[in-house]
């Protein structure tokens, strides 16, 4: 982790990855993917993010292990208001689900915002 750490100069980064989901709109999928989570449902919370390789929920926070930077990053995922939204075009995304990633010691490491829009026969999200 502290390769990850260090090169950043305490500066934030954006990442982004855009999927586009058939058969369900912008309003359902937050709902559907929270049922996923509640449920502890492994196999469609890694269909649904598919640069996972670990997304287990429990109580309020979602294990994650995903490629950030320099490889893998095991990181908690706690869901909450306020997450900054910086750049632009979020305007275009009127559904979003924002959090925060910490390490088991509690350093934070990711902040997240899943945003959807209702497209053709189902949603984009970023």
């Amino acid at each position: 982790m502290a390769p990850l750490l260090d090169t950043s100069g305490g500066e934030w980064r954006s990442a982004v990855t855009e999927m586009e989901i058939d058969g369900i709109d912008a309003d359902e999928f937050p709902t559907w993917w929270q049922g996923r989570l509640a449920g502890a449902d492994r196999a469609a919370l890694l269909a649904a993010n598919p640069e996972h390789y670990l997304a287990d929920s429990t109580d309020d926070t979602v294990e994650i292990i995903e490629t950030i930077g320099f490889g893998p990053l095991r990181f908690f995922l706690a869901f909450h208001d306020g997450v900054p939204i910086e750049g632009e075009g979020h305007e275009t995304y009127p559904v979003r689900i924002g959090g925060t990633g910490r390490l088991a010691d509690g350093t934070e490491v990711a902040r997240v915002m899943h945003e959807f829009v209702t497209a053709g026969t189902g949603c984009v999200s970023a």
